[in-house]
């Protein structure tokens, strides 16, 4: 009686196997770390859009205001104070901007805010028939949230 020995011959399947597992595992890390990624791009370029917006919307408002008092002066700086709820309501027409101005003595402030907390900070020192821009500077009206505690220690 004659043995008859059968040899498996193939492919070994198990090291084939554990290698596409790690591929496709590293796949879908990949995968999903691009997606978050995305996700946040698009989170900060919102952020820069509506920043970059009011900017633009305050810069409106404190040019009209500006374009105001230029004629104003012109007229002399007593007209600056007399004209100053015609420039107040002009510059505050601009959309979604709030305007606070008002001269101390040759100095004429002004406030421009939108909904957002975002600023622009204006001063201009009047002169007899000029003026000269002092400040022009942004700024974002932050208020601290103290509710959250990171260590209660």
């Amino acid at each position: 009686m004659a043995r008859h020995m059968t040899r498996n011959s193939g492919v070994r399947i198990g090291p084939i196997t554990i290698l596409v597992f790690v591929i496709t595992l590293c796949i879908a890390v990949l995968a999903t770390l691009a997606v978050t990624t995305a996700r946040a791009n698009s989170a900060s370029t919102q952020r820069q859009i509506a920043f970059t917006n009011d900017v633009y919307v305050n810069e409106t408002a404190a040019q009209t205001m500006l374009s105001l008092v230029d004629a104003a002066v012109i007229s002399g700086t007593s007209s600056v104070e007399a004209a100053l709820p015609a420039i107040e309501a002009a510059a505050a027409a601009t959309d979604d901007v709030s305007a606070t101005i008002e001269v101390e003595g040759d100095l004429l402030k002004a406030t421009f805010e939108t909904s957002s907390g975002r600023q622009l900070l204006v001063e201009v020192r009047l002169g007899e028939g000029t003026y000269r821009i002092e400040k022009w500077k942004t700024a974002t009206n932050w208020k601290e949230d103290n509710t959250q505690q990171l260590w209660a220690g």
